[in-house]
């Protein structure tokens, strides 16, 4: 009782082929525990990627599909938070949860090319500035509240709402 775990984790990454725009960053902080009858979990992150480049430091498009993002030159946030409460000798439990998350991609080398050719062995060439009308992303959005009893007329009961509300922004779309 009235124990909690925390941690922060950071992170950074580069081609060593190519560091120009190849530097990513991470970093998020979470923390659990329990004080009583109730729980919680809370976790915050964020990303920022940088280019990718293949073994000989080319290049490598941000769009493979020209049409739907990747996840090359994106910027990422999540945050999730969760509390539950045990009442009746652990017999019932409600739970509430929300989580919000979202990636942009803005991409410098957006290009679409047809210069390639797999069955020749010719890669796509990234092709420098972004063509699409609008950034391709996500958006997220997800509420939930739970609630069981384990002794209902010597049977269970579990009942949830949920609410979803979620925007994927493709390139072309």
């Amino acid at each position: 009782d009235g124990e909690s775990r925390s941690y922060v984790e950071a992170g950074f990454g580069f081609s060593t082929e190519e560091t120009d725009d190849s530097e990513s960053f991470e970093l998020s902080f979470g923390t659990t525990g329990r004080q009583g009858n109730i729980d919680y979990l809370f976790d915050v992150s964020g990303s920022s990627l940088g280019a990718f480049f293949d073994a000989d430091g080319l290049r490598l498009p941000a769009d493979g599909t020209g049409a739907q993002g990747g996840t090359a030159e994106t910027d990422s946030f999540s945050i999730l938070a969760k509390v539950g409460i045990n009442c009746d000798d652990d017999r019932q439990r409600l739970e509430f949860s929300a989580l919000r998350y979202s990636k942009e991609q803005d991409a410098e080398f957006g290009g679409i090319s047809f210069a390639g050719n797999p069955a020749l062995d010719i890669r796509t060439p990234a092709e420098p500035g972004n063509f699409n009308p609008v950034n391709p992303g996500t958006n997220n959005f997800n509420f939930n509240v739970e609630y069981t009893h384990e002794d209902v007329f010597g049977s269970s009961l579990s009942a949830q709402l949920y609410y979803s509300d979620i925007e994927i922004t493709y390139g072309k779309f």
